[in-house]
């Protein structure tokens, strides 16, 4: 009678529970139990397809789509495996992203792998790029533009004691080490490094963020900085912003891009770090756009980005970037006269209509150490033997 009464109990509770888990969708759509959209994702969601008589074809896999990216509780699945992944099989539930040291996470699939050198630059590679290197700095030259390219170093090139200790590296050079070297002994082009002046305050400061590919905003000023040295050698009148400029203040703040891809931004907070000016802005954004975006680049709006001081006597430039330029804009803004920031698909090209069209004093290109390649790949073409 007892063993009855055991397994009708279970009866009860088996039945309760499935009973629970099919008027759950119902619960939430009267009660809005559920975790909204998550920013992990970074991407618009599937909309709801309407229904078309005249063409049915595709409806089945739009409204799939649809389904799949919002029935209830979805969001509260992802997060439930993300932390049964993460703090009990100790895995990253997101391949892309690496758990180093102390908290530190890295992006695994792009600059982990650029970190570990695993293939080098060939010599006939190096020929190239400073071959179109110095034919673009003559190209601007004749057109009385000053050209200059600088790096952004990677997070694991500057801060290597955080990376996983399963990574390493296979050759004991990196494909920047190997150009920088290059250029410095065989051509008249020379880069404009940054990296030094980040690995010498790295102790002081932090100048990358922890849950994050990019600098922060110190980490960006200190690079700032060594670009205009150089600069000035060509415009000694350029007046360069100095860290007394600014009052600096710190802010724990949730997870950055790292943390919110593993659904986590709790669990791994970051220090943002934010420079107050001390002077009165001068810099304008200039809302309309000339150029046509290229259909294949995702970020619309930032394609291009333009700022003026009024009524400023500095040089004019334009400057080729990608995101880690985006901690360097105001910067940029606030010293040149006009600056016209272009984010060209992650190609770096030479842009012959815009800078006809422009006429810049300046032409800079910002590129983080693991695009290098992507320069190499959209380079013009020379005959090397």
């Amino acid at each position: 009678m007892i063993r009855f009464k055991n397994i009708h109990i279970k009866s009860l509770i088996l039945s309760f529970a499935f009973l629970l888990v099919i008027y759950m969708p119902f619960f939430d759509y009267m009660f809005n139990l559920s975790t909204p959209n998550l920013k992990a994702e970074n991407r618009k969601l599937a909309e709801k397809p309407k229904v078309d008589i005249t063409s049915l074809d595709y409806f089945p896999k739009e409204y799939d789509a649809y389904f799949n990216d919002h029935f209830h509780f979805r969001n509260d699945l992802i997060l439930l495996h993300s932390s049964y992944k993460f703090n009990i099989l100790g895995i990253s539930p997101f391949k892309k992203v690496a758990e180093g040291k102390e908290g530190w996470l890295f992006h695994a699939t792009e600059y982990l792998e650029d970190y570990r050198s695993k293939e080098l630059f060939s010599k006939k590679d190096l020929i190239k790029m400073a071959t179109a290197l110095e034919y673009r700095q003559k190209w601007y030259n004749d057109r009385g533009i000053k050209f200059y390219m600088a790096v952004a170093p990677n997070k694991a090139s500057i801060y290597e004691e955080y990376i996983p200790g399963f990574v390493y590296r296979v050759h004991g050079t990196s494909k920047y080490d190997q150009l920088k070297d290059y250029l410095e002994e065989n051509s008249t082009f020379n880069l404009i490094d940054v990296k030094d002046v980040l690995y010498e305050n790295k102790k002081e400061h932090t100048l990358y963020y922890k849950t994050d590919p990019h600098w922060n905003i110190l980490g960006a000023f200190m690079a700032y900085q060594e670009i205009l040295k150089t600069i000035k050698k060509d415009f000694p009148d350029i007046q360069p912003l100095t860290i007394n400029d600014y009052s600096i203040k710190y802010d724990t703040v949730p997870g950055k891009g790292l943390a919110r891809m593993l659904n986590m931004v709790s669990e791994y907070p970051d220090i943002d770090v934010l420079l107050h000016p001390r002077f009165k802005v001068k810099a304008t954004y200039y809302p309309k756009t000339i150029y046509q975006v290229p259909e294949e680049f995702y970020y619309k709006k930032e394609y291009e980005i333009r700022w003026f001081v009024p009524e400023s006597k500095q040089p004019s430039a334009m400057i080729i970037r990608d995101s880690f330029t985006n901690a360097l804009i105001r910067r940029f803004a606030e010293t040149f006269g006009q600056t016209l920031f272009i984010w060209d698909s992650w190609k770096y090209q030479l842009n012959e209509s815009i800078v006809e069209n422009e006429k810049p004093d300046i032409l800079l290109i910002v590129i983080i150490e693991k695009n290098l390649p992507m320069f190499f790949e959209n380079i013009e073409d020379f005959e090397i033997e």
